[in-house]
This record gives C-alpha cells, structure tokens and sequence, in this order.
C-alpha cells in the first residue's frame, strides 16, 4: 500500500469516518445501551485496518520473508487489540481485555524488535528514555494503585511494565535507524501510551472530561500510524 496515492487516501478516509461513527454515535445513546452494536462500531476501525494488512500480505507475494514476516505480527496485534476493544464494552470482561491488549504489546514489542538485547546493547540515549518512560509509568502506577481491586493490581504493574517496554522499544529503533516507518512506529507507540495513561486516569483516578473521546482518539490514531509505519514504502 502506498502512503501518498489515492488508493491509501481512500482508506484513511474509510478509517476516519469509521472512528467517528464510534465516537460520535457508538459511546452515545441509544448505541450505546446496545452491547452488540457498541462492539461493531467500537471494532470496525480496527477490522479495516486488519483487511488492509491482510490485503497487502497477499499483494507482496514476490517480496521477502523479513516483510511478509513483519506484517503477519503486525496482524497478530490487531487481532489481539480487537478482542481487547470487545472485551472493554462489557465491564465484567475488563481484565479479560486487559490480558488480550498486554499480549498487543508484547507483539508490538517484536514488531519494533525489541527484546532482551536493547538491554545488552543500551547506550547513554536508550537509558535515559528507558528512564524516562519508566518514572512516568511508575508514577502513574503508584498514584492509581490503591484505587485498583486486589487482582487488578498485579495484571495492572505488568501491563505498565508491557507497555513501557514496548514504547521503549518503538524510541529506541529511532534512535537506531531513522526513517519514515520508524518515525511512524514510534509516533503511534507514543499515542497507544496516553491512550491507556488517560483511561488508567480516568478509571482509577479522576474523571476526565471527554474521555472517551480522548481515549479512543488516541488509541485509534496509535493504530493508525503503527499500520502506515508496516506498510510505508521506505520500511
């Protein structure tokens, strides 16, 4: 798929009007007292985005391993933060969906290559955003915990740990390698982080104003980017 031709223009179009029937329609009644239609509206940007991926896996045939091997995780992940989507309309499936989006991150986590090794081979710049993003996380972490249920609490400190060390890993291949996906890479990284920071707040600390709209927002652009940044021509 070709960032810049009328082609991907179409879809990103497609994309926008799906999340805005979700955030406009799907969070506000009556929708939004329908479970069923709550789950469509909620999934449907994240399935167009999923048809896009396979759609490209299928064009690149001819291409190398190392791609289509890119996109199949890529895939992977989206499947699992479906499921996720789903899980979080119904109040009673929420660690369900929490454990579905940790294993989102651990394959993103892959996707950006991180792994042990970024721990052997840190330097000075890879620390510092290691420490960056860890005090953040831990203060966040520490500032909501007693307000989490006795399961919660542990699934919670993991998912940080996951996610962090996702972001980590997003920041770290920029500083590595720069170019467009990367760049998108870790843009969307960086959105998929103040996505669940914001609905951490919001559900263990205090209300945020528009929440769901911040929420979902985010999260739906973190998607956004991660694909463009898989399927970018440079990559």
């Amino acid at each position: 798929m070709m960032l810049y031709d009328t082609k991907w223009q179409l879809f990103v179009v497609k994309y926008v009007v799906l999340c805005k029937l979700y955030l406009f329609l799907g969070i506000r009644p009556p929708f939004s007292e329908k479970p069923f239609v709550k789950v469509i509206t909620k999934c449907g940007p994240v399935i167009l985005l999923i048809t896009a991926v396979a759609m490209d896996l299928v064009d690149k045939h001819s291409q190398s391993t190392h791609d289509i091997t890119r996109e199949l995780i890529l895939l992977s992940g989206l499947v699992f933060s479906m499921i996720g989507d789903a899980c979080l309309v119904y109040p009673s499936w929420f660690l369900l969906g929490l454990l579905s989006f940790a294993v989102t991150q651990v394959i993103y986590t892959a996707l950006f290559e991180g792994g042990p090794h970024l721990f052997l081979d840190a330097d000075r710049s890879s620390i510092t955003a290691a420490a960056t993003i860890g005090t953040i996380s831990l203060t966040f972490y520490l500032g909501l915990v007693s307000n989490m249920s006795r399961v919660t609490k542990p699934l919670a400190f993991l998912y940080c740990c996951l996610i962090s060390v996702m972001l980590w890993s997003a920041v770290v291949k920029v500083q590595r390698e720069t170019n467009d996906w990367t760049i998108f890479g870790a843009v969307g990284a960086g959105f998929f982080y103040m996505s669940d920071l914001l609905l951490a707040t919001d559900k263990w600390g205090v209300r945020i104003p528009l929440a769901q709209y911040l929420i979902l927002g985010t999260y739906y652009t973190a998607q956004l980017f991660i694909v463009v940044a898989v399927l970018s021509p440079t990559h």
